[in-house]
């Protein structure tokens, strides 16, 4: 429907807008704790949505966001009035995760197979229909907030997507991750338990504090650290089943050099940055490279602007993500640079050193204090320190 994607991709354009400039984190904290406490869980997800709206919309776009909405609502309901039904006899098999074009074979809970027995990723299929208890919970959420169709419009899709694969596949979980944003969590959660499976997520990088986040729940959720646990629960998740576990890609990727040879000296890992911090970087580069550093950047394979960082860092190497591995990248430099990035976190569990990024937008690496960034509490290195000691070299 042309409609529907012009509406996600407008969605997705706000809330990947990097350059935006978000409220602080006691502004965020003040809001949080404005709130009502839920006595639900759809009282839960529009708590996270009152939050995301803070977080990521302006006014004007989350007013149009909601008048598309208001048409679009009324299109998907009727084409999706059948009613789905599955054999309630049949025996729930394994855990399944939609398929996606992100890589997940590295950050599984090795737990899953244990408990739940086969793990499947799979294609989701739209049935074009919901299951009985799937209209009856959009039926309560129409009753709680008639008056929000944005809301209501993402929990009727969740809720259309999660019964096809119910009724695919009927399995004893619904996996899922990169969901810590999603609003309808918590109401597709209920729904996966009235089917009596569970509806677990995992983390699929580092997370740092912000309310984007907040009033989530899942069945189950998996943390790489018990720092998050504190934090989520700071985020006020209604959560009492987390599971701590380490994943694969943080288990040492590459080995550090004997001898301390390396052909790059930094590799700047970039992820989400603005414009401003590009720029930074690239003022750090040029420090660097007049004190005869070697130097490349590595964009992001998802939100960098590979156009704009080739026109910025004119001059300087710059990685093909498609062409050249995560640990080839790393093994080819003494020191991986980023603001926060999961990278961090690979190199540290590598024995190698690692860099934080202080230099390029000094007011938002104070804030990753407030915003718990797990790797600030471990040991590293500063980007201005590295700049500091190549104009001392210049001199």
């Amino acid at each position: 429907m042309f409609i529907k994607d012009v509406y996600t991709k407008i969605n997705k354009k706000i809330i990947y807008n990097f350059n935006k400039e978000h409220a602080s984190v006691q502004e965020q904290r003040t809001f949080l704790d404005s709130l009502p406490k839920p006595k639900n869980d759809f009282e839960l997800a529009y708590n996270h949505y009152r939050t995301l709206n803070f977080y990521a919309y302006d006014k004007w776009m989350l007013f149009l966001l909601n008048t598309i909405a208001i048409f679009l609502l009324p299109l998907i309901w009727l084409k999706n009035r059948k009613i789905l039904n599955l054999d309630e006899n049949t025996e729930k098999q394994g855990v399944v995760l939609a398929r996606t074009n992100i890589k997940t074979d590295d950050i599984l809970p090795p737990d899953f197979k244990k408990r739940y027995g086969n793990f499947k990723v799979v294609d989701l299929t739209q049935k074009h229909g919901m299951d009985p208890i799937a209209r009856e919970i959009f039926k309560q959420c129409v009753r709680c907030k008639l008056f929000h169709p944005y809301f209501l419009l993402i929990i009727l899709q969740k809720l259309i997507d999660n019964s096809s694969l119910i009724v695919d596949h009927e399995p004893k979980a619904i996996a899922v991750f990169a969901k810590e944003r999603d609003f309808s969590a918590p109401i597709i959660s209920l729904y996966c338990e009235m089917r009596e499976m569970e509806y677990v997520s995992f983390m699929h990088g580092d997370y740092t504090y912000s309310i984007d986040k907040a009033y989530q729940r899942f069945s189950r959720y998996y943390v790489w650290d018990e720092h998050y646990v504190k934090m989520f629960t700071e985020l006020k998740w209604d959560m009492d089943k987390y599971e701590v576990y380490i994943p694969e890609k943080l288990q040492g990727i590459v080995q550090p050099h004997e001898d301390g040879q390396y052909e790059y000296y930094i590799t700047y890992y970039f992820g989400a940055e603005s414009e401003k911090r590009i720029s930074g970087v690239h003022q750090a580069f040029k420090i660097l490279r007049e004190a005869g550093y070697n130097c490349k950047i590595r964009p992001h394979p998802r939100f960098s602007d590979i156009e704009h960082l080739k026109s910025v860092f004119d001059g300087f190497y710059m990685e093909d993500p498609k062409q050249v591995t995560l640990e080839e990248s790393l093994d080819a430099t003494k020191y991986a640079v980023a603001l926060n990035s999961t990278v961090l976190s690979q190199v540290y569990y590598s024995g190698k050193e690692y860099v934080i990024d202080d230099y390029s937008d000094p007011d938002l690496f104070a804030s990753l204090e407030d915003r718990q960034y797990i790797m600030l509490y471990k040991p590293h290195k500063l980007l201005s320190q590295l700049v500091q000691e190549a104009e001392n070299k210049c001199i």
